[in-house]
């Protein structure tokens, strides 16, 4: 057995923490309490409370209750001024008095136009006016102003994403702001991704005369494969790279938005659709990818997943160096990570697995469409930009989508067949599972020889349009194996209501060791008005203000790290992250956990444990995993409170 190990030192301390709570009790009486300054808070939320909300005061209690401080909210300028000439503060007015009962502070958000200043580059001194207007109006009780809103995406930009045109926009809006009050802080609008490209552009345009701190909204699939964990924190240095190389390296760093929808039975959606599609296919002895070299294979997504074939079928798992000598006289079915993304190397031995008589079992997305390496380091990278269509006209894999084919609709809802329905273990959860899905990636039979055919499972129906979104190839021409494409979720960040916990902790923990100055998640508070939409999902919170596990996710890591948190250190072990941090107080802290599958691991401890507890704020006994024979670590955090020193060992079988 062999273990490998990390140790962070520290000083001895105690601390002694209360677990989570959440009442939004009939004490209407406002939450107070000696707290640092709201403005020096790292936690914040979205919440679209600026003008007016009859659930305000039940939103601003949960929001304090949770030890959130800061609030990002729209300032919208057509709501602010109009008509022309006419300003409308009541509200936000309004709202700010009630803010201030919970000792909570805004983040406004100062963008998009209004009928008489569209675009707003070139309206500048109709821009500059709403500006000066607004800041002077609040500048004694807001501090910082976000100007737009992941202008780099045609849809909040109203028109080609220019960011020439967001420099005039952003130095105008800093030059006005600093005007009023130097001391006033400009922040960059957040960014959809962080996109180093329109960034940078933006910097040789002038941006860096207008801002005081960088804003991003790096929205993600998820955090649940080791890779994902070490992706998000390069993706912000690589952005303190770029800062730095324009000399505005010193200036913080803020996640304005970010977060992950959560559905309600998302679980019961995403099994019943492909277990079905796996029970027609009928899948016999399985090869499954699972290399610890290549992230992609251990995550959440694929162990879900591989657990459904495995259901089914005898599986075994293979690293990619018995990928690249696989045959279909050793295993009859190979299985592949869900997602879009492939062990570019090994592509042509997949191909001919498939052509030699082999099953090839695929989920979610489009096939073959984001190439991933090796670097020099043996770290697994997805190439920049899709990969060529040679990869897709190879497997003889037809495709098409809205942004290739004309009338194709982004998404349709699902209609499943008889052959499908025929197969699900569960014929009303698998309609169930079809009323909530919506298509987005649909395959066709135009890339098949002679001889070949197209199964199909389920369509995607929109009006006249009728795609099939889920389909087995079955080949008798010149090759005689299978594809299976089950389909996937093509809606983006939609998990389930514990992932999405899981996801915020971890998310929060690592933007910290990244240097993130602030993190604000979005949202607050999910509208639920439709089923399948993610924008209806993302909350903390249900529509009646109910909380989901990641408002305790939440609540526990501020209570777990506190105000004023400083030294974030991260180190890794094999597939398990741990980060350290020293409190305002000067007491330490430790979070460990796994971002993929359970990890057979052993901690060495030398100092009293005050607390320990998981992300949901849930006592934890350390006695197994302090044992000889160690225990499991898993894809929850687990907080550590007051050892001087933490020694995680993982155990490799």
């Amino acid at each position: 057995m062999k273990t490998r190990s990390f140790i962070f030192l520290a000083l001895p301390t105690l601390i002694g923490l209360a677990l989570c709570s959440f009442s939004l009790s009939a004490d209407d009486s406002p939450i107070t309490g000696d707290t640092p300054s709201a403005e020096d808070s790292p936690y914040g939320v979205c919440a679209h409370i600026s003008f007016g909300d009859e659930q305000l005061d039940k939103k601003l209690r949960a929001i304090r209750e949770a030890g959130i401080r800061f609030v990002r909210a729209d300032f919208t300028w057509s709501a602010i001024e109009y008509p022309r000439g006419t300003w409308n503060f009541e509200k936000i007015d309004a709202t700010l008095a009630e803010m201030d009962k919970y000792g909570l502070k805004m983040l406004p958000i100062l963008y998009y136009h209004t009928d008489w200043s569209r675009p707003t580059a070139e309206h500048l001194d109709c821009w500059e006016e709403y500006i000066r207007t607004v800041v002077s109006r609040y500048q004694d009780r807001i501090g910082c102003w976000e100007i737009w809103n992941e202008e780099n995406l045609d849809q909040f930009w109203f028109a080609e994403p220019n960011p020439a045109d967001y420099a005039k926009v952003l130095a105008a809006a800093g030059r006005v702001i600093h005007q009023i009050d130097p001391g006033l802080k400009v922040i960059y609008g957040g960014t959809s991704g962080i996109p180093l490209a329109y960034i940078e552009e933006s910097f040789k345009a002038g941006a860096l005369e207008g801002f005081d701190v960088m804003a991003i909204h790096p929205y993600r699939e998820g955090l649940g494969a080791p890779g994902a964990d070490s992706g998000f924190i390069r993706g912000i240095e690589s952005l303190r790279s770029l800062m730095e190389r324009y000399g505005a390296g010193d200036r913080p760093i803020w996640i304005t938005e970010m977060g992950w929808a959560s559905l309600p039975d998302f679980d019961e959606i995403y099994s019943s659709f492909p277990l079905a599609a796996l029970r027609a296919l009928g899948p016999e002895k399985a090869a499954v990818l699972d290399d610890r070299a290549y992230p992609h294979s251990r995550g959440g997504e694929a162990v879900r997943f591989y657990g459904q074939v495995a259901s089914l079928c005898p599986t075994e798992s293979i690293t990619l160096e018995q990928l690249k000598n696989l045959s279909p006289d050793q295993f009859h079915t190979l299985v592949l990570p869900p997602g879009e993304s492939f062990p570019a190397p090994c592509f042509e031995r997949i191909r001919d697995f498939v052509r030699d008589g082999g099953t090839l079992i695929l989920s979610g997305g489009v096939p073959f469409y984001a190439e991933e390496y090796p670097d020099e380091s043996g770290i697994w990278r997805e190439k920049p930009g899709w990969a060529p269509e040679d990869y897709r006209r190879a497997m003889r894999i037809g495709w098409k989508a809205s942004w290739t084919a004309p009338g194709t609709p982004d998404f349709a809802p699902v209609e499943v067949t008889e052959t499908l329905s025929r197969a699900a273990p569960d014929a009303e959860a698998l309609r169930r599972a079809a009323e909530r899905m919506r298509a987005g990636r649909f395959y066709t039979d135009a890339l098949l020889k002679e001889g070949d055919e197209m199964i199909v499972l389920a369509y995607g129906v929109e009006g006249d349009f009728r795609g099939a979104c889920s389909v087995i190839y079955r080949f008798n021409s010149d090759w005689k194996g299978r594809i299976l494409i089950t389909g996937g979720n093509p809606l983006g960040v939609i998990v389930n209501q514990t992932d999405q916990a899981r996801f915020l902790a971890s998310a929060i923990l690592l933007a910290r060791c990244a240097s993130v100055e602030k993190f604000f998640w979005y949202e607050l508070q999910s509208p639920e008005c439709d089923p399948v939409d993610k924008e209806s999902h993302f909350g903390l919170t249900h529509a009646d203000i109910s909380p989901k596990p990641a408002y305790f996710a939440y609540q526990t890591l501020i209570r777990a790290v506190g105000e004023g948190a400083a030294d974030f250190r991260r180190d890794t072990v094999g597939d398990i992250e741990q980060v350290r941090f020293r409190r305002a107080d000067g007491r330490l802290g430790w979070a460990v956990w796994a971002p993929g599958r359970a990890q057979k691991a052993r901690l060495g401890v030398t100092g009293d444990v005050a607390e320990a507890f998981d992300y949901l704020g849930n006592p934890v006994s350390l006695e197994k995993l302090l044992s000889d024979e160690g225990g499991s670590i898993e894809q929850r955090v687990i907080y550590i409170i007051g050892p001087e020193e933490v020694t995680v060992h993982c155990l490799d079988e």
